[in-house]
């Protein structure tokens, strides 16, 4: 199961201030920020990773801009904390089927491999 998103839709400012720090544009609006991204940098696929069991064991960030030029990449491990708490509780709920709000479930997810970050991969748009 995947779910795709709008990388900045689903940031907190945090989040998105780490981003405009990370491709160089600290002070550009979050819109300005989106628009310069554009549709194909400024999304973002969830995957879920199962272990021989078929039992979720790790959500993973996957990006859709395959065809960046690695000179111009920016990668970023993007701590959940920087997500939309919203999100975040959706999303696992969805793809892991855990409540990150209850320890007795987010603990043996985090135990068994589960990330607390997400690896994402932007393009650099300062030099």
């Amino acid at each position: 199961m995947t779910l795709t998103v709008p990388l900045i839709g689903v940031l907190d400012q945090e989040g998105i201030d780490i981003i405009k720090r990370s491709v160089g544009t600290p002070y550009y609006s979050t819109a300005r920020l989106s628009e310069e991204l554009g549709h194909e940098y400024d999304r973002i696929t969830f995957v879920i990773l199962t272990d021989y069991n078929n039992q979720p064991f790790n959500i993973i960030a996957q990006n859709n801009n395959i065809n960046i030029n690695q000179n111009n990449c920016i990668e970023i491990w993007m701590p959940i904390q920087a997500f939309n708490r919203d999100f975040m509780v959706y999303l696992h709920r969805q793809l892991a089927n855990i409540d990150i709000d209850n320890f007795n479930e987010w603990a043996p997810y985090i135990n068994r491999g589960g990330d607390d970050r997400f690896l994402i991969r932007l393009m650099r748009l300062a030099n």
